[in-house]
């Protein structure tokens, strides 16, 4: 029966789309298996996070060269045998790592390397920066005391300072001089005293993960030392103007030039903080893993050479210490922008509010200068009215007298006088408050 692999099995059970992906993960990158005499060659190129597919078809060349089935160029990780050399690829976030590793004959340590028996055109056409460059040597050794092995190390390092330890419960030794050699080559050097073939495999992936995540933490170094100085200025022009804001004079257009000022220094520092939140970031995971290898490597103290633990302490964390302040401090300069910004902000609504206030106070006075300017106007509507009627009235007793009416004309208009003024107040009144109720 034909098994469907979108079901589990021959059960009608839908399986997620990416599970063979996330089992395959967990296996994606397993040690390698190291004779006890090896030369290594490791380079790690930066080529961004886009160009995994464009090396694997660099390596599938490769492989055409040596007649070898071509690899999938959809991996993250490649594992081929050429017989001449072994190559370990691994394609991470930001660069590659090419691990170059055959069989050490014996003899003088660097004099020959991993990467002699690489055909020069293809190993020069890989795309990208190097970062890290390490030639290596692997090589059994009986001599657990030491005797000989300051004269190996002065003589395999040039004189530079030696840093070693034992490695992995005592059952190697591992140095190293974190400097370049001729070449432009790091070099490192492991006295295997028991190491089964798959621990010294562990014991060389860890390492070389050591020193590629050192190199691509401290990326970030000499981006901290270049702003740092505009931090400080920065900083000095966010206590002026948050000295400003806290005893502004109120003078015209202050709070404007105020508001342009911050406005220009957070936008500075905002440009900082997307110009290096990735790589600050980024350092700090390659930092955790660095520490974590650190770990694996199970470090004790050697002769009188210093640990990597100890020289990374000195340094290589004082660097990341660096970099971690210049993130806190762009974050800190953000939040205090933020923190001047409302303060002004909240400045300016006071003054509009007390504005506000004044022009509702002299609106209200104006109201009432108009509502006492309309009762005098009623006031003096009431007389005009009666006025003219008093004068209509006078006209129709004047227009009686023919008639013969006995009566005595200014007697009778004064009469009406009183009357006429209540009755227009009344009816001045009743329109009035007919007007006020429809409002």
């Amino acid at each position: 029966m034909e098994i469907d692999n979108n079901f589990l099995g021959e059960f009608r059970l839908p399986v997620h789309p990416l599970r063979d992906q996330l089992y395959s993960e967990m296996h994606a990158r397993p040690f390698p298996v190291v004779e006890v005499q090896s030369l290594i060659s490791h380079i790690a190129i930066l080529s961004g996070e886009r160009t995994g597919n464009n090396e694997a078809e660099h390596i599938a060349l490769l492989c055409k060269r040596y007649s070898l089935a071509l690899p999938d160029i959809n991996e993250s990780a490649l594992y081929l045998d050429f017989g001449e050399f072994h190559l370990r690829w691994e394609r991470h976030t930001e660069f590659s790592a090419y691990t170059f590793i055959r069989s050490f004959r014996g003899g003088q340590p660097f004099v020959e390397k991993a990467v002699d028996v690489v055909p020069r055109e293809w190993l020069e056409s890989i795309s990208g920066e190097v970062v890290a460059a390490l030639h290596g040597v692997i090589e059994k050794s009986d001599d657990r005391s030491g005797v000989n092995f300051e004269r190996l190390a002065d003589e395999v390092f040039g004189g530079e300072r030696v840093i070693g330890s034992y490695a992995m419960n005592r059952r190697a030794v591992l140095c190293t001089s974190f400097k370049l050699h001729r070449g432009g080559f790091g070099r490192f050097y492991i006295a295997n005293y028991e190491l089964s073939p798959q621990r010294t495999g562990r014991l060389l992936q860890r390492f070389l993960e050591i020193e590629s995540y050192r190199l691509m933490a401290l990326l970030s170094l000499p981006l901290a030392r270049k702003i740092s100085p505009r931090l400080a200025a920065l900083d000095a022009k966010v206590a002026e103007i948050t000295e400003r804001v806290a005893f502004v004079n109120k003078a015209p257009g202050e709070e404007r030039q105020l508001l342009e000022g911050i406005s220009a220094v957070a936008a500075e520092v905002e440009q900082y903080r997307a110009d290096t939140s990735y790589r600050f970031s980024a350092s700090k995971a390659y930092f955790a893993l660095v520490r974590q290898r650190l770990e694996y490597v199970e470090e004790e103290p050697f002769l009188n050479f210093q640990t990597m633990s100890h020289f990374f302490a000195r340094r290589f964390t004082p660097a990341m210490d660096t970099c971690e302040a210049v993130t806190s401090r762009l974050e800190e300069l953000s939040r205090r922008m933020a923190r001047t910004g409302d303060l002004l902000r909240a400045q300016v609504d006071l003054a509009i509010e007390q504005q506000n206030q004044r022009v509702l106070s002299s609106m209200n006075r104006r109201g009432k200068l108009q509502l006492r300017l309309q009762e005098t106007v009623e006031g003096l509507s009431v007389v005009a009215i009666s006025y003219y009627l008093v004068g209509l009235i006078k006209y129709l007793i004047d227009a009686g007298k023919p008639l013969g009416a006995g009566f005595d004309k200014s007697i009778l208009v004064a009469a009406t006088v009183v009357p006429v003024v209540a009755f227009v107040w009344w009816m001045t009144r009743k329109v009035k408050r007919r007007l006020n109720d429809v409002d």
